[in-house]
């Protein structure tokens, strides 16, 4: 048992962002860097610093409504226009 590393620390915070939206892309290395943490008991710098950057990438996003632009335009094709024959 490593008492330097805060691997317990390490595995709490995996535990959090497992629970919470918005890490599923991160799923298996969340999860193996979580097995083999508790497996040695020790937390490297570089799996630590593996988890932080997950959790940086998550950006929150705002809830909002689409604008126009986004909203579906029915009837309306895209592309080159009809042609006449």
């Amino acid at each position: 048992m490593c008492d330097t590393c805060n691997w317990s620390d390490l595995l709490d915070e995996i535990k959090a962002m497992c629970a919470a939206t918005g890490y599923e892309f991160a799923d298996q290395t969340l999860s193996g860097i979580h097995d083999r943490v508790k497996l040695v008991r020790h937390a490297t710098e570089r799996q630590k610093e593996a988890v932080m950057n997950i959790k940086k990438s998550k950006k929150p996003r705002p809830l909002t409504m689409p604008s126009q632009s986004q909203l579906p335009r029915y009837g309306v094709r895209f592309g080159k226009g009809r042609r006449e024959g």
